[in-house]
């Protein structure tokens, strides 16, 4: 059973589009200086910046539903959800609010909405000075201004305080089922990430969330099969004192 339908949670996923009509590319040698060199060449390159579609007044109504069903029943969602059964799936959706049907048309609508689309396109300049790489985006793309590629150190940074975010190895993007998301695909990509999370545990027990510190960064970089795309994701994201500083989400494919 699929308890992640009981949890109102912001995931961004690694988008994947599908083009064709393009030469056959190489795989990935495993050597993370040569592909990125490779791969992010210096110039002006037109990018798809990629999105998912709106949630429709339905969805909103149903999404509604569920979160005041969690605020009510809040203890129960953290205390019983994750000990309950398969079999008293019925209890779970008494607690959500929701009927067998529109749990059944909940799923529904968020399958539909997984396929992606291009919400923009914006312009992204890559410069090379050494062995760094450099962005510089418009609109949607601003963002990347912050980021470089230390292709010798095999890192990233993000950020005017620099954050290193190290290479953490060679990840397939995520796998889905071409007949209902047409637009993804998996391939390999090139991963880099850090997660840093300093909490008193005692306070967030209590509710306290202003003893919550964390930084989550990641960038993804791959190159898609029979064709010259290349596929970015860049997330960043950062909570000081159990406020949001920072929260990052650019998904790319570009020549």
């Amino acid at each position: 059973m699929k308890y992640a339908v009981f949890f109102i949670v912001i995931n961004t996923l690694f988008i994947h589009c599908l083009y064709s009509q393009a030469p056959t590319t190489q795989p990935l040698t495993g050597d993370v200086q040569k592909d990125l060199s490779l791969w992010l060449t210096p110039g002006i390159h037109v990018a798809d910046v990629m999105g998912r579609q709106q949630p429709t007044v339905r969805e909103y109504q149903l999404l509604g539903k569920v979160m005041q069903a969690i605020q009510t029943n809040r203890s129960w969602f953290i205390d019983t959800l994750p000990k309950l059964p398969p079999n008293q799936f019925a209890d779970g959706l008494k607690k959500l609010g929701l009927t067998q049907a529109e749990y059944d048309e909940y799923n529904d609508l968020s399958e539909r909405r997984d396929s992606a689309v291009v919400i923009a396109k914006d312009t992204l300049e890559i410069i090379r000075r050494g062995n760094m790489i450099l962005f510089k985006g418009r609109k949607h793309l601003k963002s990347l201004d912050s980021l470089k590629i230390d292709l010798a150190g095999q890192r990233a940074l993000y950020g005017r305080g620099r954050d290193t975010i190290p290479f953490s190895g060679i990840i397939n993007g995520i796998d889905k089922s071409k007949d209902k998301n047409p637009f993804l695909a998996a391939i390999p990509c090139y991963k880099f990430s850090i997660t840093r999370q300093t909490s008193d545990a005692a306070a967030l027990a209590a509710g306290d969330w202003r003893q919550l510190n964390v930084t989550d960064m990641g960038l993804t970089i791959g190159r898609m099969e029979n064709t010259n795309k290349i596929e970015l994701l860049l997330m960043a994201s950062k909570i000081i004192n159990g406020k949001p500083q920072l929260a990052v989400v650019v998904p790319i494919v570009f020549e």
